[in-house]
């Protein structure tokens, strides 16, 4: 709920930090989660790198399971603070902080694109993959990129 608010909410600022506060709102004040994140927003002001994230939240978060939400939440947010309005950055520093780090990176790239768009994604992120996608999903090795944009395009129409 959290991060699905936080991306909607990137279409509607130009702010990162503001997306993610937006965010909160749409989880119960008093959780766990919302304590952790609200930690995250204030530590992150004074983290320069995946290796003061990934140290930070050992301390908070020491023994917990490395797939943890809140532990990676907080990881996904670090990730953005740090890169700000690199997108390489972002998904550099926040893969290096390792735990969960395809889910962290994923989310944060999201974000990310939601907030300030395409045109601030270098086009080596984005362009030729010979309109193909990997999958592991039962007799469906693959499909092409073309045909999945399609599809989701149909599906956003139907909602408008």
């Amino acid at each position: 709920m959290y991060f699905s608010a936080v991306i909607a909410a990137g279409f509607e600022t130009e702010n990162t930090i503001d997306a993610l506060e937006i965010g909160l709102t749409e989880i119960p004040k008093d959780c766990l989660l919302a304590e952790d994140i609200r930690w995250a927003l204030e530590a992150g002001k004074t983290i320069k790198d995946y290796k003061e994230a990934r140290k930070t939240v050992e301390v908070r978060f020491g023994g917990m399971s490395g797939v943890h939400t809140n532990l990676n939440a907080c990881l996904t947010i670090f990730g953005l603070m740090i890169g700000g309005d690199d997108f390489t950055k972002v998904i550099g520093e926040t893969v290096a902080m390792g735990y969960d780090n395809d889910c962290t990176a994923a989310t944060a790239g999201s974000i990310f694109g939601a907030v300030k768009g395409i045109k601030a994604i270098p086009k080596h992120w984005y362009e030729n993959f010979n309109n193909k996608v990997l999958t592991y999903i039962n007799d469906h090795p693959e499909f092409a990129i073309d045909d999945v944009i399609e599809r989701f395009a149909m599906q956003a129409a139907k909602l408008f």
